[in-house]
């Protein structure tokens, strides 16, 4: 049994079977983009079974009515870390902004 698993831990696979360097990925190998992974899944669906589990969005106002402090830390972790966004201004948009600084400047 030993002399076989020393045989196995020595073997190494074939060079043509290893990958290259600057091969592509065949298609639909490994979990599609966006899709989740089963950790998370797992981890999100346990939290919603314990959050039902003490009481649900019921429990969760009364928490906040009872500690309003505590709450809007919760609160605040839950809101996005960064917020992208781009503005784009038209030139009539610009034109009144303009106008408008020329009334308040006279």
């Amino acid at each position: 049994m030993a002399i076989l698993w020393l045989e196995m831990a020595d073997a190494k696979p074939k060079k043509d079977t290893r990958f290259k360097k600057g091969t592509a990925v065949a298609q639909g190998a490994g979990r599609p983009k966006g899709s989740p992974n089963r950790t998370t899944v797992a981890v999100k669906e346990a939290l919603q079974q314990a959050f039902d589990g003490v009481g649900g969005v019921e429990a969760l106002t009364k928490f906040a009515k009872s500690d309003p402090d505590a709450f809007y830390k919760l609160w605040v972790k839950m809101l996005p870390q960064e917020v992208r966004a781009s503005v784009a201004f038209s030139p009539e948009l610009i034109a009144q902004i303009q106008e408008g600084r020329k009334r308040v400047g006279d």
